[in-house]
């Protein structure tokens, strides 16, 4: 396939439409460059430091952008006409998930401990029951853990 601007939009429009078709979901962006790979295209070569977010968003009349509001790698392609609004979790993520604990005891050793094993069984609780049940830990590590 020739590297010319409308080429991308032929890749970009066809996997939007296709994700589209199949799931009601946008297309990621982070899933372009694979399907730009097997099309023999580097989008480089024509769009140079532009990007794809970017081009894409320069023709609206070809291929719509969406973009989740709190997750700014979360953008995706969805045909022209078409409507898409990212919902938002009222979960916190794991990543950002804290205990209340004083200031003395993050000073303090067993505390921190304490702390951390804490934010892991909060992890671990998120899991689901087939990984959960592979998980086995003897209640005196955790024990050792949280001493002070």
């Amino acid at each position: 396939m020739e590297e010319t601007q409308e080429s991308i939009f032929a890749v970009a429009i066809e996997c939007a439409r296709k994700s589209w078709e199949q799931d009601k979901k946008p297309f990621l962006l982070a899933k372009l460059t694979p399907e730009f790979i097997k099309n023999g295209l580097n989008y480089r070569n024509v769009l140079g430091e532009m990007s794809l977010k970017e081009f894409f968003m320069g023709a609206p009349d070809k291929i719509t952008v969406v973009a989740h509001p709190t997750q700014k790698a979360k953008i995706g392609l969805i045909p022209v006409g078409e409507q898409f609004q990212y919902e938002i979790s009222e979960r916190p993520s794991a990543a950002i998930i804290s205990f209340e604990t004083t200031s003395v005891d993050r000073q303090h050793k067993g505390g921190r401990r304490r702390y951390l094993v804490m934010n892991f069984l909060q992890l671990l609780s998120e899991l689901d029951e087939k990984d959960a049940v592979q998980v086995q830990i003897p209640t005196h590590i955790l024990a050792k853990l949280v001493r002070d």
